[in-house]
């Protein structure tokens, strides 16, 4: 074997193992921050279920568009799942939660709210199976 193979194969092994173990550990992380339960249960999904939701200018406009009703975005919300990684906890001046989930035309939907202390505001709502032209400003 050559010299220069065998000493420096204890590095490539050692390489390859601490690879292998960010690979599983970068995977689980994943696994846990994609819509876990304990991701839902870091918000007040109920709060947002039973209360009545303020809808904003550009929210009314989206919906207008995409011919996306308030019974459908309940739907969405009641029966949804949290997208963690469009929802943004640090969001000013209210955090925001995306909710995703089916709308009763079946196309796949996103409800963007601004979970505000005094009121939850929808702030956007995007059909994410088909694009839409909408002037709103």
């Amino acid at each position: 074997m050559n010299k220069k193979f065998s000493k420096s194969l204890p590095g490539l092994l050692l390489l390859f193992v601490a690879l292998l173990i960010y690979w599983f550990t970068a995977t689980d992380k994943q696994r846990v921050t994609k819509d876990s339960p304990s991701e839902r249960n870091s918000v007040n999904t109920e709060k947002h279920r039973h209360e009545p939701l303020v809808y904003t200018k550009h929210a009314r406009c989206r919906m207008d568009c995409r011919e996306i009703t308030e019974a459908e975005i309940a739907s969405v919300i009641q029966t949804g799942i949290i997208n963690t990684k469009k929802s943004d906890s640090r969001d000013k001046p209210c955090p925001t939660i995306a909710y995703e989930g089916k709308g009763t035309d079946g196309h796949k939907l996103r409800i963007v709210i601004a979970d505000c202390e005094s009121n939850d505001k929808v702030v956007t709502v995007i059909d994410l199976d088909q694009d839409h032209f909408c002037d709103c400003e």
